[in-house]
């Protein structure tokens, strides 16, 4: 039993031995690995500094100092210092890569900022948004004061009677645009910081005693109610306390090579540095910092940032800041750098008051206690307040004079640094402060004292020591008070936002539990809202619905007209395409059919003419009907099948049985009938095709040697078919096919006026749509000036009480703002109004008592016995006591000399003495032309004065009382007179603004009907020119049908001339062309003649259609015709040489040679009379060589070079049509992006000024007391019901 427990034993710890071996050679691996990664890294590092060391040391490219700061910021975690090598480099960026580097390197720092601050959990005030809010408070201060000036400046010029209508209406623009952005900037501070106590309580006062708005007013205060609600129970955060007057907040930019600015400091620094808050803005921050601290603040404040680890939060126990007298105030300051995305690196500092001073030996209150920094030697440098106060003056300052701690304090160096630190008592000597002390506060040389020091050693060697001490026996000493009691931070929670109720009106409460008080307050709310209603600025009034309705209705008919009208216009110029395209298959018919027969007939006389003499062979001649064949059946189809109007020629002659033909029987007999087009081209294409596949020997024997003769007889079936082709080819096929081809072309150009008269309707409706539109959109613009025009008439029926109440309160604004209190938001000083608007705690529950104004000029009045005094009292007294702000002091009082007792002393003292009452308070014309009008009473007056005033020297023996009275008398009986005429000059003063205001707005209306109408021309412009530019579409597309013919009968001329002339031959009798019946030298002189003339015009003068290739045509006129016609050099070679070259000289050359020839022959043939020209005679002429070389010039080369030029015609006049097209199709582009913009500008920015017009009368209406809007509401009822 004792073996086995032995053995169990000793494996359970050999068990354990190897357990423990096992994790002893772990830990040695891991400790080896991790030795081996710590070696890594270290050699890691030590490259990286030996590099970065190169990189200071050497003048590298601005690329390598980007690689380093990306190296601190992305793996060393050090993004100040990347951020502080990053803002070195900003002006040295060369190039638009080297600033997106900047950029992005920027960036990277930041974020990894924030998620480094995220990791650490690190409480950091978002320091961009508390920028934000200071910057946009200081702004929303500034349009107070702003909009402050400028309402008093509304007031007092209406307070006036003479003002100018449009002046004070721009003043009250001012006011609105204003409010607006206060609205803006207010809901923005709101958003960013919804507990931000002072702006709320500016803007109480702010609308309740400048602007009269008392709804809002009523419901910043429930928001300010809830607000401090909200304050007392919710335990306030670090960046809630940073925000509040108890703690100073400092933020500073650092800049490399810059000082550091102060970039924002509440108002707790400027308390206790004694510097407006302004003056500390964008200054240096060594000005907050004692002199010996600020030489070397700079690399303090660098070293700080160049350490993270203390760069990410560091608190100074005590801190000194320098006062504006150079004093200094001990704090302790918690210092964080951050970094913000738009200023960069900045330093955010907290400021705590020290209350006490707690050593080992030393406890002592700081009030209680002196403050000295020394330096190295013990001299002075700088001191606290109490010191300077106390033992050096009232005026006197520590810098000035060079006093050292021995002399102080007896026996200071006989301490022990250590027992210093900790606090000994001593004796302070009195005599260094003989020199500034009267010498009967100076009983004693000696006092007891607990003294402390401490040194500090700062950078690049500095020594300073701080010495604070206290008076055992501080009765003894004449104390004045110098404790800084407002930094005592100790207070509890509740008081920190408590308003102090000593502080606060009788009538600024939070509110009563009388349910009495409750009810009225309700009943005077209900006032308010029917006479005041609350403006949404949020949603669209209803008169800006209506407008925007007019507005959508007005573009979108616009849209719909132009739409409409490019459809037509599109669908007009493809009808014309498709009707040119239907000229062009008409007219290249005749073309072909023209070059088939000459080619037929060529092909017929290769049975009787030698070989010699050909110019083609019988396969070449097939080879060419073949092609002439599947074009001529093309063209057959396309025409077949082309719609129609039933009315019109055209579908008669290609539906009916217009076309007439004639065949021979076998016995010579000719009959006629009559067909339709269709079938009349599928016989002769079906008679063609017969000869087509044909052997040469085969056509020797079935044709023979054929002739047209007048008898003709044992016609077989192909000599009836070449009959057929040849007599209806040059007759009837062909004249039926020129006449399509004409009225083709009449049928195109006449639609030419249908076009345009559809395009003039449409154009005209459009027209008249938007003129209609304009005309009812005028009236909807014109609701909104009505509306305007009716609430300046309301100021001027505003009585003079309510303008100087206004101003008055406007005063009492002004004098809180610009106090020194202002800024700390207590409400202290501001009238009883205004703050009882905070004495409810339900919304739209408010008490809306009547302001004390001070007697109205009606009271004034009333007071005195004399009317006349009681002017010259108003007058003074409105001079003297009238409210202004001093904002705006455009009063004057120069009637000082005038007494009471002489006043009807003369006429000209009086006289200007009212001049100027009326001026003043009336706004009338002087008293000289006033007196114009009442010359009797006037003259009356003159008169009685002497003859009063010779009767009051003479007679002593008479009752002065007597004259007395007369002379009162008679001062009455002018009074009265003269107010009669101020009544009859004030109503006469009320019509002059009266129509001041509809001259006005008349201005106003006729600007916006000009606006209207301007933009109603532009469109109708659009319309014009939409117009014209079809109408010159319709007119060229037109007139392309002559260009078309033109060119496309140049070709066919010639061969249509050679064919004519070769049946002349061969019948030896004239031919007749056409339906008139035109013999061929007619044909040739007038047709083919006027053709080549139209053409050589057209190159001459182009038209518009062929200016793009006159070039061109110039050149094909020319020998370069061959090349530009031909691909393969060897039928240009051809080209260029045959007949001796007559291509070189130009293809117009050519064809007139052609003609000359034709013509000669012609005149040959008819100089003999048909008995005499015999057989002989005839095959002469037909046998010649020279005239089936004409024919193979026209058939070879003229006809592909006068297709080429067709084509290029065709080509260019297609080409120029769709550009105009194009044009207009932009133009159109252009005018629906105009429409899509002006509707949108119409819908965003015209709606928002027309939507700013309606708040703009709302609150303007608005800005009129509660009472007095009620007052003139009633006034106008009555006005009404007496009307009525």
């Amino acid at each position: 039993m004792r073996d086995s427990l032995v053995r169990k034993v000793e494996k359970s710890m050999e068990d354990k031995l190897f357990k423990i071996r096992k994790m002893q050679k772990q830990f040695n691996k891991k400790q080896n690995q991790t030795r081996n990664e710590m070696q890594i890294e270290a050699r890691n590092d030590l490259i990286l500094k030996i590099l970065f060391h190169m990189f200071h040391n050497a003048n590298y490219q601005i690329n390598t100092k980007f690689l380093e700061i990306f190296v601190l910021a992305e793996i060393y975690q050090k993004q100040y210092q990347a951020l502080y090598i990053l803002q070195s480099l900003k002006h040295k960026q060369n190039s638009a890569f080297n600033k997106k580097q900047y950029s992005y390197l920027n960036m990277l720092i930041f974020q990894k900022s924030r998620i480094n601050d995220q990791q650490s959990k690190r409480e950091l005030i978002d320091v961009d948004s508390t920028l934000f809010i200071d910057a946009n408070f200081q702004e929303y201060k500034r349009l107070i004061y702003e909009t402050t000036n400028l309402v008093e400046k509304f007031w007092q010029d209406l307070k006036k009677n003479d003002y100018q209508m449009r002046k004070i209406i721009n003043v009250g623009k001012l006011i609105v645009d204003n409010f607006l952005m206060l609205k803006e900037i207010y809901e923005c501070i709101l958003e960013e910081k919804p507990d931000y106590r002072e702006i709320v309580i500016l803007g109480i006062q702010f609308n309740q005693c400048v602007l009269n708005f008392e709804i809002e007013a009523i419901q910043q205060a429930n928001y300010l109610k809830n607000l401090d609600q909200k304050l007392k129970i919710t335990k306030l955060n670090q960046y809630g306390q940073h925000q509040t007057n108890e703690i100073g907040m400092v933020i500073a930019a650092f800049r490399p090579h810059k000082k550091t600015k102060i970039i924002l400091a509440n108002k707790f620094i400027s308390d206790l540095s004694g510097y407006e808050q302004k003056e500390i803005h964008k200054k240096e921050l060594n000005m907050l910092i004692p002199q010996v601290i600020a030489n070397v603040h700079e690399t303090l404040i660098k070293n700080f940032i160049f350490n993270e680890q203390q760069a990410i939060d560091t608190k100074l126990k005590r801190v000194w800041i320098k006062t504006c007298e150079g004093h200094i105030e001990p704090v302790q300051v918690s210092i964080n750098a951050c970094i913000s995305q738009k200023k960069g690196l900045l330093l955010v500092a907290f400021i705590d008051p020290i209350v006490q001073i707690k050593k080992k030996n030393f406890h002592c209150k700081v009030e209680d206690s002196y403050f000295l920094i020394t330096d190295e030697e013990g001299f002075i440098l700088c001191s606290s307040f109490n010191f300077a106060n106390d033992f050096m003056g009232s005026n006197s300052y520590i810098s000035d004079i060079k006093i050292n701690i021995d002399d102080m304090f007896h026996n200071l160096k006989t301490f022990k640094e250590d027992d210093l630190r900790n606090g000994v008592k001593t004796q302070m000597i009195f005599t260094f402060a003989s020199q500034f002390l009267p010498q009967s506060e100076l009983n004693q040389k000696k006092v007891d004292v607990i003294i402390t020091q401490g040194t500090h050693l700062l950078s690049e060697g500095v020594i300073i020591k701080e010495i604070i001490f206290s008076i055992e026996r501080a009765s003894e000493i004449k104390q004045i008070k110098h404790t800084i009691q407002d930094l005592d931070y100790e207070m509890g929670e509740s008081e920190t936002f408590a308003i102090d109720e000593d502080k606060i009106d009788p009538h600024f409460g939070y509110g009563s539990d009388s349910s009495a008080s409750s009810n009225s307050n309700s009943l005077k709310s209900s006032e308010l809202l029917q006479t005041k209603q609350i403006i949404d600025f949020q949603k669209i009034p209803q008169s800006i619905l209506n407008v925007r309705r007019a507005i959508i209705l007005f573009f979108m008919t616009l849209a719909a007209t132009s739409f409409a009208m490019l459809a037509v216009s599109i669908v007009s110029n493809d009808q014309f395409k498709a009707d040119q395209d239907q000229v062009q298959r008409s007219i290249y018919l005749v073309g072909q059919l023209a070059n088939m027969r000459l080619t037929f007939r060529l092909l017929v006389q290769t049975n009787y003419i030698d070989e010699d003499i050909q110019s083609y062979s019988f396969h070449e001649l097939q080879q060419m009907m073949q092609t002439y064949y599947y074009q001529i059946k093309l063209y057959a189809q396309y025409m077949s099948s082309d719609k129609y109007k039933d009315s019109s020629q055209l579908n008669y002659y290609m539906r009916q049985n217009a076309l007439q033909l004639s065949e021979i029987q076998q016995d010579g007999k000719i009959t006629t009938y009559n067909t339709t087009f269709t079938i009349g081209i599928q016989q002769y294409l079906t008679k063609i095709e017969n000869f087509m596949d044909m052997d040469q020997q085969l056509f020797k024997e079935r044709i023979g040697t054929f002739k047209l003769l007048p008898q003709m007889s044992n016609l077989t079936i192909y000599r009836q078919n070449v009959w057929f082709l040849i007599h209806n080819g040059n007759t009837e096929i062909r004249n039926f096919c020129l006449l399509l081809a004409d009225l083709y072309m009449e049928e195109g150009q006449s639609k030419e006026a249908n076009y345009n008269m559809t395009v003039l309707i449409i154009s005209v409706s459009c027209i008249g749509v938007t003129l209609i539109i304009s005309l009812i959109f005028i009236p909807v613009t014109f609701a909104l000036d009505n509306d305007e025009k009716e609430i300046v008439s309301f100021w001027m029926i505003i009585r003079d009480e309510t303008k100087e109440e206004v101003l008055n309160n406007i005063s009492e604004f002004v004098k809180f703002f610009q106090s020194e209190n202002m800024d700390k938001m207590n409400l202290r000083g501001v009238k009883p109004k205004t703050k009882e608007i905070l004495d409810q705690s339900v919304i739209m529950a408010r008490s809306l008592n009547q302001p004390k104004t001070r007697p109205s000029s009606l009271q004034v009045f009333n007071q005195n016995n004399n009317h006349m005094r009681s002017k010259l009292s108003q007058h003074r007294f409105e001079h003297n006591q009238r409210g202004s702000s001093g904002i705006i002091d455009q009063f004057d009082n120069d009637d000082e000399e005038i007494m009471n007792n002489n006043i009807l002393k003369n006429k000209k003292q009086l006289a200007a003495v009212v001049n100027r009452i009326m001026m003043n308070n009336r706004g009338l014309q002087p008293l000289d032309e006033m007196m114009n009008d009442a010359n009797d009473v006037s003259r009356s007056y003159q008169d009685s004065i002497p003859n009063t005033m010779n009767t009051i020297q003479k007679s002593s023996k008479l009752d002065l009382s007597v004259y007395a009275s007369t002379l009162n008398d008679k001062t009455t009986y002018l009074n009265e007179t003269i107010d009669d005429m101020v009544q009859q000059k004030s109503e006469q003063s009320g019509e002059d603004l009266q129509k001041q205001l509809d001259n006005l707005f008349f201005y106003e209306k006729t600007k916006k009907s000009l606006i209207i109408l301007g933009f109603s021309t532009i469109i109708i412009g659009f319309y014009l020119g939409s117009y014209f530019i079809c109408a010159n579409i319709f007119s060229q597309s037109a007139e392309s049908f002559g260009f078309q013919k033109v060119t496309s009968r140049r070709g066919p001329c010639l061969s249509t001339s050679f064919n004519v002339l070769i049946e002349t031959f061969t019948e030896n009798k004239t031919q007749i062309l056409g339906y008139s019946n035109q013999r061929l030298d007619d044909y040739v002189r007038a047709d083919c003649s006027g053709f080549e003339s139209k053409y050589l015009d057209y190159v001459k003068q182009p038209p518009s259609q062929f200016s793009n290739i006159q070039n061109s045509l110039i050149r094909m006129d020319d020998m370069y015709a061959c090349e530009m016609t031909f691909k393969d050099k060897t039928v240009i070679q051809n080209c260029q040489k045959f007949m001796n070259g007559i291509l070189m000289s130009g293809t117009r050359s050519a064809i007139q040679s052609s003609y000359l020839f034709i013509t000669h022959d012609l005149i040959s043939f008819q100089a003999r009379r048909a008995a005499i020209r015999d057989q002989q005679f005839l095959d002469s002429l037909e046998f010649n060589d020279v005239l089936y070389s004409y024919m193979k010039l026209v058939l070879d080369f003229l006809i592909p070079i006068t297709d080429k030029i067709r084509l290029m015609i065709d080509d260019s006049i297609t080409e120029y049509l769709n550009f105009k097209m194009q044009q207009y199709i932009i133009i159109f582009s252009v005018f629906i992006v105009f429409l899509m913009v002006s509707l949108i500008i119409a819908l965003k920015v015209v709606i928002r000024i027309l939507k700013r017009v309606v708040f703009r009368s709302r609150i303007l209406i608005k800005i009129i007391p509660t009472s007095e809007l009620k007052r003139i509401n009633q006034t106008l009822k009555l006005s009404k019901k007496e009307k009525n």
